[in-house]
Formats: structure tokens, sequence, C-alpha cells
């Protein structure tokens, strides 16, 4: 049985924005349409040079509050010691909301012992091959899901949590930059014996990357926080994943100048599965759309593969060569 939440006067939501002006707008009017209407919004703006600022405080129903210091866990946290609700909803800038997004994030919080529920993005730009591409997995999650289920992690592009949870494990760790804030939340919540679900109903559209420079650009970025969640969370497995398939991939090309057979060894020990991985959501994709492009998706999420296992690695040098110098200096 889901948890029965009174709507009334218990939720906020976040926004946190930088540079935003393209989509602000479209994100906020989303935001206002969906229910339950009665729902407090707080847009943070963390430094931005465009017009985010002056567009968020256009709207009547929508309190501005600024955040100096860089990083959207640090902008979310600002909101967060300002916020009394049992309830608190993240919004990225560059989502639109449908009307039942957040209704079906909220009524499933406590269910399972839930602190923590998202939601399922969709592409905002169908045109873009590469923005379709995420629809199909990003973050292990699918589109064509239709049950709500457990997840080891989730996104705060578009997430529900309970605020005693939030305030339990002290907010976001500010330390996170550019990104892996909300997977760091996610790990800490689930070590005091919380839960966290995904809920396929609630769908947003998302600004997903529409170039492949952009998106090995944010995939990068996700790996250099993916390679501090390695470190602190113990996760050994995510560097040396990272390491092997980075390595292997010049090496199998030099042997395959040598000797035809390491090619198809190539194909059949690191592409196959990684194909085989992608080929019932992809197929599903081309049964329901009839889109041939489908058939590129598992080639550019290997591309996306490879820029964050990139992310990880230079993360981890980096990170060890900050904590050399910290010693130095002590």
């Amino acid at each position: 049985m889901k948890n029965k939440i009174k709507m009334k006067n218990k939720i906020t939501v976040i926004v946190p924005v930088y540079n935003g002006e393209r989509t602000i707008k479209s994100c906020l009017r989303s935001l206002i349409s969906a229910e339950p209407k009665e729902k407090r919004i707080i847009v943070v703006d963390n430094n931005s040079s465009d017009r985010t600022k002056d567009i968020a405080q256009s709207f009547k129903s929508v309190e501005v509050m600024e955040e100096k210091k860089k990083g959207a866990g640090a902008a979310r946290n600002r909101a967060l010691k300002e916020t009394a609700t049992d309830i608190v909803v993240f919004v990225d800038s560059d989502i639109i909301l449908k009307k039942n997004t957040i209704s079906e994030l909220i009524k499933y919080i406590g269910w399972k012992n839930a602190a923590g529920v998202s939601g399922i993005p969709m592409s905002s730009n169908p045109d873009s091959i590469i923005s379709l591409s995420q629809e199909i997995r990003l973050f292990g999650n699918s589109v064509f899901e239709k049950k709500t289920k457990k997840s080891e992690r989730i996104a705060t592009m578009i997430a529900a949590y309970k605020m005693s949870v939030l305030k339990e494990v002290n907010f976001f760790d500010e330390n996170y930059y550019p990104s892996g804030e909300d997977v760091d939340l996610s790990y800490r919540i689930r070590k005091l014996g919380y839960s966290l679900l995904v809920n396929p109903r609630s769908k947003v559209y998302h600004n997903h990357p529409v170039s492949l420079k952009e998106l090995a650009k944010k995939w990068f970025d996700y790996g250099i926080g993916w390679a501090k969640l390695s470190i602190e969370h113990n996760r050994l497995f995510d560097f040396l994943f990272a390491a092997f398939w980075i390595l292997s991939l010049p090496v199998f090309l030099i042997l395959s100048f040598l000797d035809n057979i390491f090619l198809l060894v190539f194909f059949i020990a690191l592409l196959m599965p990684w194909i085989l991985y992608y080929s019932f959501p992809t197929l599903k994709y081309l049964i329901t759309k009839k889109d041939l492009r489908a058939f590129a998706f598992p080639f550019i999420h290997l591309l996306q593969m490879s820029a964050r296992s990139l992310g990880i690695i230079y993360g981890i040098i980096k990170h060890k060569s900050n904590i050399k110098r910290l010693k130095i200096k002590k």
C-alpha cells in the first residue's frame, strides 16, 4: 500500500540553475502547472551571467535565491536550509514536467521504506539521434519500463525526498563538483537502511545532449564525479572497469594490425556483450517507433561509456594529486 501524503503545504520544489535562460521559462511554466498546485517553488541562481535570474523573478509564484559557491549540491543546500516542508522535490532547469510528474513521485514516498523516488526522462529533442539514444538506457533506466522498482541510486534531475532523511544525512556533499553529488546522496541514504525507487509513470522531457561532442563532455564530467565516488565509497570495481575499458581499446586495435584474430576477440569480448545489453531496449524502440536510427544507439553508448571511463581515470589522478598537495602543505 502506497503512503498517502497530504499534499497541502507539504511540498517544496527546488530548481538549481546556472546560465539557464534558454530553458528556465519553459521549466517553470510546466512546474507551476504540475499537480499538486499548492507547492513552494524556489529557484537558486548559481552565479549565472545571463538573464536567468530576471526570467525566474518574472514569475510571481516563484522565490529566487542566490548561491555563490559553485555546484548544484551547494545551490540545493542553500534552499534546503530555508525549507520546512515534509517533502522536497528537485528539478533541473532544463526539465519540462508533465501534469502528474510530481504527484506520481510523492505518492510512493514511504512505500517499501522509500526515502527518495525519481522519474524517467524522455528526450525533448526527438530530431537528434544522440538525444534519443538516452531514452533507451540512462542510469540503468528506460522509457519502456512499466513498474516502480528499487534502485541503487537515483538522479536529482527529477526526484522527491523525505526532508527528515535529507537532514539525517546532512544534505548534499558540496565537495562534489561538477557532478556526483546526487549519487553520493543516494549511497549515504541507503547506508542508513532506506530504499530508493524509480517510478516510470513519473516522466519529464529533458534536454539531453544533441551532439557527440556534447555527449562526450557531459559523460567525461560524470566520470570525474564518479572517481570521487569510487574512492569515498570503496567502489574499486568502477575504477578497474574504467582502466580496463580504456586500456583495452588501443591494445586490441594495435594487435589487430598484427593479426585479424585480435579484432574478432575484441568484438566478442568487449563489443558483443555491450551490444547484447542494449539489444532488448533497442529492439523495443525499433518496433515501437519504427525508427531505423535505433541501430546506432549501442554504439553511441559505447562512446558515452568511453568518455565516462576517461573522466574516472582523470578524476582519480586529480584527486590523488590534491591529497598529496594537502599533505605537503601540512
